[in-house]
């Protein structure tokens, strides 16, 4: 490492997640074994989304078949500022003498703010960046990523209440011959949910046909769409799932209050970012023979951060039981999202399990991302490998106990 012994960022408060509006304050750390000659130690807040991916295209036949990649990318600056700490416009000085520097930082937060987000086809990152601009030389870096979390207030979305439903039908050919219909119908106990909670789904399959229904399914599907300057690209990935029974010719099988359990998600997004959008949906499915196109419905989800407050889980609650936004710490509770507000006739009374701590945690499967860009170089330190974090409300399933 040379001169440079120590060079890293750290965090006033250790926090897993912050708010637009909140402000992230910390130091710079620069030790040295002996001085170094430099222009400029700059400390840069950045965010920012970005897409990209590759497609193989043929064009031609035969000996003029030719195949060429096209790239597709776009970049969404949410935020960018950079400030002199040392050197250039602070103190001209160009040499920093050896030992140990701190040098404060401290960065409000702009809102609003997409919930940060990664994958291998994009991200919506936020990180902070320590660099000692050395002329003539590869200049040093330290990276630190950070987790923003856009509060999605279910309690201000009037139609997550409502359920939401689909159905399917089809006829099944046996030779010549048409049986009767397959026909298909799901429904969910309302539309708007936070991490931790389940699912209630309800449904009847009806099987007409000659033929078995070889199982029944429900999924959580996380729906992505990258938006480059170009084209777009909808990527969709199961995240949690329930499996039924198979429904035998000539019957039906009824789904009664199945439980689908939501795990750490980030909130749905097509407000505050251009390029990325995330939806949700339960798509339900009865998977018929192989030579058979298998009937689904689509139930349209939306994941927020902050549950209602109109269920009978939270209702039965004594306020203070009732979560709101995660808890923080009393010096940071004046740039907390507020609360939502109680609804009318809210009366608390005695409930049996209380509602969970809202705590954070990383979406299921996620896994530890490299925040180096094409900016850093061999020289870039700190943490450069992330995972964001999420909203969790830890219930226990026996809570979710219906008649």
């Amino acid at each position: 490492m040379g001169k440079l012994t120590q060079f890293g960022l750290l965090f006033n408060e250790e926090r897993a997640v912050y708010f637009p509006g909140n402000t992230i304050s910390g130091q710079l750390v620069v030790q040295l074994s002996s001085p170094m000659e430099m222009k400029a130690i700059r400390i840069k807040f950045v965010g920012r989304a970005h897409v990209h991916w590759t497609e193989r295209h043929s064009t031609g036949s035969g000996k003029n078949r030719r195949t060429t990649t096209r790239h597709y990318s776009a970049t969404e600056n949410l935020f960018q500022q950079a400030v002199n700490v040392h050197g250039e416009g602070i103190n001209n000085q160009n040499t920093l003498p050896q030992g140990h520097h701190v040098f404060p930082f401290q960065f409000q937060l702009p809102a609003p703010l997409p919930s940060s987000y990664e994958d291998h086809v994009g991200y919506i990152r936020y990180h902070i960046k320590g660099t000692i601009d050395k002329p003539w030389k590869f200049d040093h870096n330290t990276k630190r990523a950070f987790t923003v979390l856009d509060s999605l207030d279910l309690n201000a979305i009037s139609s997550v209440m409502s359920p939401s439903g689909g159905q399917d039908s089809k006829h099944l050919c046996c030779l010549c011959c048409q049986s009767g219909p397959i026909e298909m119908e799901f429904h969910t106990d309302r539309s708007g949910y936070v991490p931790g909670e389940y699912i209630l789904l309800n449904g009847t399959i009806t099987n007409s046909s000659n033929s078995k229904v070889e199982a029944s399914s429900a999924q959580l599907i996380k729906r992505v769409t990258y938006h480059a300057t170009s084209k777009s690209k909808t990527v969709c990935q199961e995240v949690a799932r329930i499996n039924g029974p198979p429904v035998p010719k000539h019957g039906s099988v009824t789904w009664t209050n199945e439980r689908l359990h939501i795990p750490p998600l980030p909130p749905s997004e097509v407000n505050h970012c251009r390029i990325i959008d995330i939806v949700y949906f339960v798509q339900f499915q009865a998977h018929l023979r192989a030579c058979a196109i298998d009937l689904r419905a689509d139930c349209g989800m939306t994941i927020g951060t902050i549950p209602l407050q109109s269920l009978d889980l939270y209702r039965n609650a004594t306020p203070s039981e009732v979560p709101s936004a995660p808890s923080l710490p009393l010096s940071l509770a004046a740039t907390a999202p507020p609360a939502a507000p109680q609804p009318l006739g809210f009366a608390p009374t005695q409930y049996s399990h209380n509602p969970p701590p809202p705590s954070y945690a990383a979406a299921t499967g996620e896994e530890a991302y490299n925040i180096k860009d094409e900016d850093d170089n061999e020289y870039t330190m700190g943490e450069t490998s992330y995972k964001p974090q999420y909203t969790y409300y830890d219930w226990n399933e026996s809570a979710f106990t219906y008649n």
